[in-house]
């Protein structure tokens, strides 16, 4: 079952290819598109993500007061938290 925010930009449970299927306005956005390069992992849920299983962490991210910050909700632990040290980024 998918859930949508009050604002509707994030659909959760849908890859977000479906989120531009239902908001096709968000392509044109820069960043409507996944440009992942790298992605972010717990370490402790790589230790020990059973055999055969690919969709094993459980994160978080979101802004904080100094940042941006994951967070692994599996091992109540931080994963990065990024310091912006005082600059605002424009998306908030």
């Amino acid at each position: 079952m998918a859930i949508a925010t009050d604002s509707d930009v994030c659909v959760v449970g849908l890859p977000v290819n479906n989120v531009i299927q239902l908001h096709p306005e968000f392509e044109e956005q820069e960043g409507g598109n996944n440009k992942i390069v790298m992605f972010i992992h717990c370490a402790l849920c790589c230790e020990e993500v059973p055999e055969g299983m690919s969709q094993y962490q459980d994160i978080e991210c979101g802004w904080t007061e100094k940042g941006f910050q994951v967070w692994c909700r599996r091992h109540d632990a931080n994963i990065i938290h990024v310091d912006f040290e005082g600059q605002k980024h424009p998306a908030i």
